[in-house]
């Protein structure tokens, strides 16, 4: 079984700055997974790389065994992201801006509203960061989610 996310040798540098060097990192099927560091340790460059908004200098990143450049339309439908923020209107209930969310990715509503209320119940959506949370758990179990919080 190929892990969900394989790094090997991930290099990146921006203006002759490295933010990444050699990063290397395998997370399974089924693990959740957690990104720490200062700022600048190279976290959302990481995220950003697997997701397509960065290009790599180098290395292998790898979404469920496909390579995230070459099978990109594969590797960046597995992975939801929720960034610091979302935009969001918040005159719209919860469940309005989530249904939302899943039409972006072609669900249809009826598919939606269980995982919607699924979602509303399972973590407890009260605060923010938790509804941008579930924004990234997108619509089935087998995706990845990439959450970006500094947010206590």
């Amino acid at each position: 079984m190929n892990p969900a996310i394989q790094i090997n040798e991930l290099k990146k540098s921006y203006n002759g700055s490295e933010a990444l060097r050699g990063v290397d990192l395998t997370i399974g099927e089924g693990e959740f997974y957690g990104l720490l560091g200062p700022n600048g340790a190279g976290k959302t460059t990481t995220i950003n790389i697997l997701t397509g908004l960065v290009i790599k200098d180098n290395g292998i990143t790898e979404v469920f065994g496909k390579d995230t450049i070459k099978d990109y339309r594969f590797t960046r439908a597995q992975i939801g992201t929720a960034a610091q923020e979302i935009p969001s209107d918040w005159f719209f209930p919860i469940e309005k801006l989530l249904y939302f969310q899943a039409g972006y990715f072609g669900i249809s509503p009826q598919i939606a509203k269980p995982r919607v209320d699924e979602l509303i119940d399972r973590l407890g959506l009260t605060e923010k960061k938790r509804i941008e949370t579930a924004a990234a758990f997108r619509w089935d179990e087998t995706t990845i989610s990439a959450c970006e919080s500094t947010h206590s």
